[in-house]
C-alpha cells in the first residue's frame, strides 16, 4: 500500500494504475477531475489500454458529468470518439451523497479516497479491497442514469 498524500501524488497514482490495466478500468469520480482524469498521459493510457485490448472496457460513474462536458475534458472526448469501450454515465439520485472516490484496474489495483474532493487516499495492489470496490461499482452503474450531454459529439 501506497499513502497519497496531494494532487501530484493523486494524478502519479492514476497514471501508474491506468498504465497497469490490461483488461478493465472502473472509476468513481465527483466531478471527473480535470488534472488528473483529463490530463494528456491519463488519457492517452486509456486509449492505449482499449486500442491494444478490444475486449477491454472503461466504465466512468460521476456526480455530474454535464458539467464537465461544457468544458473541453479530454476524457469525455475520448469516450465520445471510442464510445464502443468508454462509458461515462451520472450517478443515479439515490447514490449522489457518496462522498468517495476511486479507480479499480482489472479487479485487482485500487486506488481509494474516503472523500473524492481530497486528493488523500491509498494506492494499493489489494484483489479483495479491488473486488469489493468493483462489486460497490457494479452496483452504483446498475443505477446510474445515461446523460446526453456526455455521449453527444460535438461537430
Amino acid at each position: 500500500m501506497r499513502r497519497i498524500e496531494d494532487g501530484t501524488d493523486l494524478r502519479d497514482a492514476y497514471l501508474e494504475l491506468a498504465g497497469e490495466a490490461r483488461h478493465s478500468l472502473a472509476i468513481l469520480s465527483r466531478d471527473l477531475e480535470p488534472g488528473v482524469l483529463g490530463t494528456g498521459e491519463f488519457c492517452e493510457a486509456v486509449k492505449r489500454l482499449v486500442l491494444e485490448n478490444r475486449r477491454a472496457e472503461v466504465q466512468i460513474l460521476a456526480h455530474d458529468p454535464a458539467a464537465a462536458a461544457r468544458t473541453t475534458h479530454r476524457l469525455i472526448e475520448l469516450a465520445r470518439r471510442l464510445s464502443s469501450f468508454i462509458e461515462i454515465r451520472r450517478l443515479g439520485p439515490d447514490d449522489r451523497e457518496l462522498t468517495e472516490a476511486f479507480i479499480v484496474a482489472d479487479r485487482r489495483l485500487v486506488v481509494h479516497r474516503i472523500y473524492g474532493d481530497r486528493p488523500q487516499g491509498e494506492y494499493a495492489e489489494d484483489r479483495a479491497r479491488a473486488r469489493e470496490l468493483d462489486q460497490r461499482f457494479r452496483e452504483l452503474w446498475e443505477r446510474a442514469e445515461f446523460d446526453p450531454e456526455v455521449r453527444r459529439l460535438h461537430l
